[in-house]
């Protein structure tokens, strides 16, 4: 297995919007709308206002809680996942191409379970080599596996930060207005980090998210902003904003009824999650070249 590496936007089906109490919770509705930033190699002048900017965005996503299921639309890629905590399983459907694969939650325990295996077989051939950067490498593998972080909680400034030698997490909280939202928000995120991992197997190893969630469930919080950073050579900054409104609107009701809508539309083509992997690597792979 390759060096795991973190881009946009993996991060950002990492860290942003996220939902699912348990099952004993009524069902709720908000919507979280989530911007996305990254550092700019080089700073450059804004063509409009001439002013200097040293980050971009690069990805948005929009996530609807309603009736206990949760849709999370990445709008620039046409793609939904719907997550449905009461069956069981994620549905990912993509709009642009009338395509459609789902997961059982089981399946993706074993995928995790599979994915960590082979991180650490990785690890051990790293360590083998012996030299520094070998030495470093595998101790950063390790540590995505069974994070630790020194936690340091800013009442003042409802500021959450967790650190360690490759990763800094800095995130502002909030208090949920609805009781209930922010273990939901939370059990959500756990679910995602694990679902991006899979789909993306470069992306960062899920433990280090729900560690953070976990220390956010502790302090019954919800973040309005995640940043993160990562000490690579060159280290790596990226920024995720949540706007969270506690009701939906007509036009967010309308997508979801076009989306069920979709997928019961037999030009729909189902394909197993295997299949559906395959074909948004090739295509990523195409983006690229």
């Amino acid at each position: 297995m390759r060096p795991v590496r973190c881009c946009a936007m993996m991060f950002l089906l990492v860290c942003l919007v996220v939902v699912m109490g348990t099952d004993s919770l009524p069902a709720q509705e908000f919507r979280v709308f989530t911007r996305v930033s990254r550092d700019l190699p080089t700073p450059q002048i804004n063509a409009v206002t001439g002013e200097r900017e040293t980050e971009e965005i690069v990805a948005r996503s929009l996530t609807l809680f309603h009736g206990g299921t949760v849709y999370d639309l990445l709008d620039n890629i046409g793609e939904v996942i719907i997550l449905e905590q009461s069956l069981g399983r994620i549905t990912i459907l993509n709009t642009d191409r009338q395509l459609m694969t789902t997961i059982n939650m089981d399946d993706l325990d074993k995928f995790m379970g599979k994915s960590r295996q082979e991180i650490l077989q990785f690890a051990d051939q790293l360590e083998q080599r012996s030299d520094p950067n070998s030495l470093r490498e595998a101790k950063a593998l390790r540590m995505q596996i069974e994070p630790e972080f020194k936690p340091e909680y800013l009442p003042e400034s409802n500021m959450l930060r967790l650190s360690n030698p490759f990763l800094q997490y800095e995130v502002v909280c909030a208090e949920p207005r609805k009781s209930g939202t922010g273990q939901t928000f939370l059990k959500y995120a756990d679910r995602m980090s694990q679902l991006n991992h899979v789909l993306h197997p470069q992306a960062l190893y899920p433990a280090s998210r729900m560690s953070l969630n976990t220390q956010l469930r502790q302090r019954q919080k919800i973040p309005t902003r995640v940043s993160l950073r990562i000490s690579a050579d060159p280290p790596k900054w990226l920024r995720a904003d949540h706007q969270i409104g506690w009701e939906l609107d007509s036009n967010d009701r309308s997508m979801i009824h076009r989306w069920k809508k979709t997928i019961k539309d037999p030009r729909t083509k189902q394909v197993p999650f295997r299949e559906y992997q395959r074909i948004l690597l090739t295509t990523n792979d195409r983006s690229r070249s």
